[in-house]
């Protein structure tokens, strides 16, 4: 048989080498997906849709054009071994090629689009709120306001004039309010600072500086192990815990001066040198910026050499739990919040915005289209084929094939069509998610935490449950009509069906 138009120009390789420019544009740069909109929700441009869309679609005609090649390869191999009504298989589907390529081509695209956005929604889903809460830290991170007196006078007894900088003496407030907070499962104190770092002298600019407790700050953080590739975020804590001038330093600093653990380091802050020794290295901490050096201390060393200085508390929340019980928890204690962070509701917010309603929209809607396609082309695409196939299977039946011969020959002719459809599509789906879903992550060097793609077990378990469904109505559709098949009502001479 003549090959079709699309092959004999080569549309498909066309296709996918314009699906392919489309891919090196965003991959360069010179082609944006979207970016940061109002509020900080993500915006994603048509282009993002269209381009995987073709590059699906260019595969899927590809995959049709090594089909022949592929029946022809399983035919030789098995033909000494296949009893006749197997082999019949091969001979139809060799022969009649063309008229499977419309539903085959149809679900690869169908599966393929709603494998990709499906991926694509969770994916933005899960990138965006965990990028909320490592910048947060934690849940909540709430500030309590702290009493503070100034001081008028040096050590010596002389006053310090106002245009000089006087110290400021805090009290820490009451630990009681904080232990039985609403809604709370763990609380940790957080001290942030800056100072400068040095080794033996030789100064290595400025640092972060984050003071901890140690079994706190593990209930109470927010913490996604993958980032932490040396070690378990809870076994550094832990060799931090080992030395009471234990720190973690950040793997960039660490890597830019040659340290490692076991090294002397010194931190120089509001004029205090602090002597550390570095029991960890991460690229990572909760809410600090891994291309900024970092230094993790316990903050009771820390308050042996500064004076006492106000800081935060991390939240673990409960499920559902609200942030401003606490507030009034607190205020009723005589204590109040200077500043209160919620990642909660603030991902909460960002999913009311419009355009976020509208990008997430469109790729759940995709994914349920999709599915509602594939369904219906399929099921129609049989029960027209069996219709119009009546003559000759009856024509199969009256040489003496059995019906179970038969039922046997077009399930297996399901088989290799609609179900390497199927798997096409599914390939197909996640190869196009790893290709093109990576460009979703704003900003040049990428966004911290590193981009994840998700691909949920929920959504390949709802496609499984449909392609059974379509298996089961279309094997059930094949037995009734071989059930039916009557040899003399079929084969009529002179009659056309």
């Amino acid at each position: 048989a003549r090959p079709p138009l699309w092959q004999r120009w080569y549309l498909d390789a066309a296709l996918l080498a314009l699906a392919g420019l489309g891919w090196y544009g965003f991959e360069s740069g010179r082609v944006l997906t979207g970016g940061a909109g109002e509020g900080g929700a993500m915006q994603v441009q048509p282009l993002f849709f269209l381009i995987p869309a073709a590059a699906m679609f260019a595969a899927g005609l590809v995959a049709l054009r090594l089909f022949p090649l592929a029946l022809q390869l399983l035919h030789s191999l098995f033909r000494r071994l296949l009893p006749v009504s197997l082999h019949l298989v091969f001979v139809q589907l060799s022969r009649s090629q063309r008229s499977y390529y419309p539903l085959m081509l149809l679900l690869i695209m169908t599966l393929g689009l709603g494998i990709f956005h499906a991926s694509a929604a969770r994916t933005m889903d899960r990138n965006e709120s965990e990028r909320l809460l490592y910048g947060n830290g934690a849940d909540v991170v709430l500030q309590p306001v702290w009493e503070g007196e100034v001081q008028l006078f040096d050590e010596e007894g002389n006053y310090i004039p106002e245009d000089q900088p006087r110290d400021t003496v805090y009290t820490e407030p009451p630990q009681t309010p904080f232990e039985n907070m609403p809604g709370v499962r763990s609380s940790a104190r957080v001290l942030q600072l800056e100072g400068e770092l040095s080794i033996a002298g030789k100064g290595l600019g400025k640092g972060k500086l984050m003071g901890i407790d140690n079994a706190d700050f593990a209930r109470s953080s927010w913490w996604r192990i993958d980032l932490y590739e040396s070690a378990h975020p809870f076994t550094l804590l832990r060799w931090m815990g080992e030395y009471e001038q234990g720190a973690i330093i950040s793997g960039m600093f660490a890597e830019k001066h040659g340290l490692k653990q076991g090294d002397l380091l010194q931190m120089t802050v509001q004029g205090t040198p602090i002597e550390l020794v570095i029991a960890g290295i991460s690229d990572y901490w909760p809410s600090l910026d891994p291309d900024t050096p970092f230094v993790v201390a316990h903050l009771d060393y820390l308050y042996e050499h500064i004076p006492l200085t106000p800081y935060a508390l991390w939240l673990d929340m409960k499920d559902d739990a609200k942030a401003m019980p606490i507030v009034e928890h607190l205020r009723a204690q005589g204590i109040e919040t200077s500043a209160l962070s919620d990642a909660r509701n603030e991902w909460k917010l960002r999913k009311l915005l419009p355009e976020r309603e509208g990008t997430y929209g469109i790729l759940s809607l995709g994914f349920i289209v999709s599915v509602a396609i594939s369904f219906i082309g399929y099921l129609l695409f049989w029960v027209f084929s069996l219709a119009r196939r009546t003559v000759q299977l009856g024509i199969l039946r009256a040489t003496g094939l059995m019906r179970g011969q038969l039922t046997l020959m077009l399930l297996l002719e399901q088989l290799l069509t609609t179900g390497l459809a199927i798997v096409l599509g599914l390939g197909i789906g996640r190869a196009a998610s790893r290709l093109f879903i990576p460009f979703l992550q704003s900003g040049a060097s990428g966004q911290v935490p590193p981009f994840v793609i998700v691909f949920d077990l929920k959504d390949t378990m709802h496609l499984l449950i449909i392609v059974v469904a379509m298996i089961t109505v279309g094997g059930s559709l094949l037995i009734a009509q071989i059930l039916k098949l009557r040899v003399h009502q079929a084969v009529k001479l002179g009659e056309e069906r």
